[in-house]
């Protein structure tokens, strides 16, 4: 349940004028907070295990503590950053019972300062008795990453996401006992939110192969697992905690991700490979980033071309091989050599049925795993896979892989908040309104503004995309090749593309179309190319203007990656509507200052022309067999 085992007083919540963004926490043994929002989180004493990520203190509990260590130089307490919203399992912090001796993870970027250390010095003097003390910690709020602003873009979305319940019972003496913005324990049961928790089967696991890969890594083989389940049963949640679990252990774990509609460091769409240092204690929105090789596949779903899909995943596998899986073996004794394996965790895509059973056996065939994890569960038989064949062909060089079943929890499907596609917007407006820069007291994301008010980047299509425009599944005549780029989502494409056949070759130079009644001339060209930032800080009419022959993109990408662009790829992804509008405008007439029917790609007009809707297909219909033996069952 959802309910802190914790009393918070003015002897384990301790405070100073000096720093009112910060507290020091105090737990014994049989405590925990539950909490929802966000919060920075240091451990001074003791360890404390998040997701099955242990941070430890880089004091070690005994009978003489001397908490004026911490002043030593040499002395560095990182600040993990901890997300709990409302759409998953709320996070607790509980001491472990059996804490190990000082090993201090310092891999995070952000650091407790020299004056922070000496207010906690001056805090802890004042313990009478430190009988029993499992864990100190540090809290520091961390309202300005600006992540709760994601409530006010889509608020009947994401309400409450962060800034806590409607209705919720709230504890007035704790709140103004740690007095953290967007820092909300929970001390009574509250309906919608439930604590994260993981199974027996999920434990042992991953116990099992932590240990299993330091056996592997002895003799220089890294260990490779695959997650194999269907929708909605805990894979990205279980993927997570194998990460946290073997960073405990080894310096980096890659993670390869190919499911396209649920995706963990990147939006939907991709499918990545990604070398992770740091633990992850939030859902994916929470910490999307650049990953060390991606490709874009334009859907949701593979099916419509499996076979670029699954040359995709081969590469990605390839890759890793190549270059991380023993990035560092040449550099090492044999003593310490084991530190240089890398890893990998597969996340498979939750399409088990058919067609996509055969493409996840064909991934096992190239993947070659050490492990396999399949989501089971021993009562409700249709969430089970189909069963995997133990043949050579997915044999592991001299031995099969271990076949691990793993119970899917009874709260995965019922608790959870949020819907698959509404958790691909969440991503998508995480990933567009991101800053670059991850410093402390600076904005992580910046939702003041909403995306229609950013200055776009220029693209000059003369001088530039030296490999032209690539269509995924579309049949789009070169005339209209304009329209069908015109306010979509695309893939900025780099030198590391995978061959398509479907390619739209750019045009000759005396080819010439109508957009808007002006002329364009699209040419093939040769070069670097040619970036611009616009400088109309207006909105512009059309994410296409022909009479300069630039393209106005939107992206967070920063300008040195920009200029690795070679391409561009443009598949079925459709771009949100929270994404096109206003937010921070209260009026129903106008967009930006714009009146609505002058507003591009958006309408109020129920109605519209050729191509403003896509076909949908029907899938209930039955053959006039199937409905008369449809009708039996229901006259039966």
């Amino acid at each position: 349940m959802a309910i802190s085992q914790f009393t918070p007083t003015r002897l384990n919540v301790l405070r100073s004028e000096e720093a009112p963004g910060l507290c020091l926490v105090i737990m014994r043994r049989d405590e925990s907070i539950c909490f929802q929002g966000c919060i920075l989180v240091a451990p001074i004493l003791g360890s404390i295990t998040i997701m099955n990520h242990t941070l430890r203190g880089p004091i070690p509990i005994s009978y003489n503590i001397r908490f004026t260590d911490l002043l030593d130089e040499n002395v560095t307490i990182p600040y993990y950053p901890l997300f709990s919203p409302s759409s998953d399992g709320l996070l607790k912090l509980e001491p472990d019972r059996w804490p190990t001796e000082s090993e201090l993870n310092a891999r995070s970027s952000i650091k407790v300062t020299k004056d922070e250390k000496r207010i906690a010095i001056e805090l802890l003097n004042q313990l009478m008795d430190t009988d029993d003390i499992l864990l100190i910690i540090i809290l520091r709020e961390m309202a300005w990453c600006g992540v709760d602003g994601i409530e006010r873009v889509a608020p009947s979305l994401y309400k409450n996401l962060f800034s806590g319940q409607v209705g919720q019972e709230v504890n007035a003496d704790a709140e103004d006992l740690f007095r953290l913005r967007l820092f909300h324990p929970i001390f009574e049961s509250t309906p919608g939110l439930f604590a994260l928790s993981s199974t027996e089967t999920w434990t042992g696991a991953i116990n099992q192969f932590v240990a299993e890969a330091v056996q592997l890594a002895s003799r220089s083989i890294p260990a490779i697992s695959i997650t194999y389940g269907q929708k909605n049963v805990g894979k990205s949640t279980f993927s997570r905690m194998l990460i946290n679990a073997l960073l405990n252990i080894f310096p980096k774990v890659a993670y390869v991700e190919s499911d396209v509609g649920q995706s963990e460091f990147t939006p939907a769409g991709l499918v990545s490979l990604t070398v992770c240092e740091s633990p992850l204690f939030g859902p994916s929105f929470t910490h999307l980033s650049q990953p060390y090789r991606s490709y874009f596949i334009g859907d949701t779903k593979p099916r419509d071309d499996p076979d670029y899909y699954l040359t995709c995943l081969n590469e990605l596998v390839n890759v890793y091989r190549h270059e991380i899986a023993m990035e560092r073996m040449g550099h090492m004794d044999e003593d310490t050599r084991s530190q240089g394996i890398v890893p990998l965790i597969f996340n498979a895509h939750g399409w088990t049925k058919g067609l996509g059973h055969d493409i996840f056996l064909e991934i096992i065939k190239f993947l070659n795993p050490t492990h396999i994890f399949q989501f089971h569960s021993p009562t409700n038989l249709y969430r089970n896979c189909p069963t995997i064949p133990t043949t050579s062909d997915i044999q592991h060089k001299d031995y099969l892989p271990k076949h691990i079943l793993i119970d899917i929890p009874d709260s995965v499907s019922s608790s959870t908040r949020l819907t698959p596609h509404t958790r691909r917007t969440l991503n998508f407006l995480s990933y567009f309104y991101a800053s670059n820069l991850l410093e402390l007291n600076s904005p992580w994301w910046d939702y003041n503004n909403p995306l229609v008010y950013r200055v776009p980047w220029c693209l000059n299509w003369k001088k530039g995309l030296s490999k032209g425009v690539i269509l995924i599944n579309s049949d789009v005549s070169l005339s209209h090749l304009l329209y069908a780029l015109n306010g979509s989502v695309v893939g900025l494409i780099g030198d590391a593309v995978v061959d398509k056949e479907a390619v739209v070759e750019v045009c000759d130079e005396d080819k010439e179309d109508r957009y808007n009644n002006e002329k364009i001339n699209v040419t093939e060209s040769v070069g670097a190319v040619s970036w611009n930032n616009c400088q109309k800080r207006i909105m512009p009419d059309r994410s296409i203007s022909p009479s300069t022959n630039t393209l106005h993109i939107l992206t967070p990408v920063s300008y040195t990656t920009l200029r690795k662009v070679t391409a561009i790829m443009k598949g079925s992804l459709e771009l949100p509507v929270w994404a096109m509008l206003d937010h921070n405008s209260k009026s129903s007439t106008h967009l930006c200052g714009v009146p609505w029917e002058r507003v591009p790609y958006l309408s109020l007009d129920p109605t519209g022309g050729v191509g403003h809707s896509p076909t949908s297909v029907r899938k209930n219909l039955m053959r006039r067999g199937q409905q008369k033996q449809q009708g039996s069952k229901r006259d039966a």
